[in-house]
């Protein structure tokens, strides 16, 4: 394409935006009502969709905060032998046992899912921690 088409396509192009861009103005002004339920729209479904994708970025694509390779990550878990469910208590001292004695792991975390009753003497609510 000589430089000199191009050009006068380039022109084409710029001017039917421009005219385009001024129906949509005068669209909206003669319809105000249309234009704030649209914009409103608009803002609602692009709020939307940067929360779910923030989301999805934080639990999904980042690692875990203090796991450099979340591959590596490992679950121990306690059972006891007669206790309803296979219990899964692990106490601080066993804790502490485990981190000096697994040499093969670089670090140790505890996680417990328990139901803790928390308020006051009048009012007590269960909480999971």
């Amino acid at each position: 394409m000589k430089a000199p088409v191009a050009l006068e396509l380039q022109t084409i192009y710029s001017e039917m935006l421009l005219r385009d861009l001024q129906f949509a103005t005068r669209s909206f002004l003669k319809a105000p009502a249309f234009t704030v339920v649209a914009v409103l729209t608009l803002g609602l479904g692009i709020a939307a969709n940067t929360t779910v994708f923030s989301w999805i970025d934080t639990l999904l694509l980042r690692p875990f905060p203090g796991a450099v390779d979340g591959g590596r990550l490992v679950i121990l878990q306690t059972v006891q032998s007669g206790a309803p469910h296979g219990g899964n208590a692990l106490s601080y001292l066993d804790w502490q046992d485990y981190r000096s004695g697994l040499k093969s792991l670089s670090g140790l975390a505890v996680h417990s899912d328990d139901v803790f009753s928390v308020g006051d003497a009048a009012r007590t609510e269960a909480a999971l921690g």
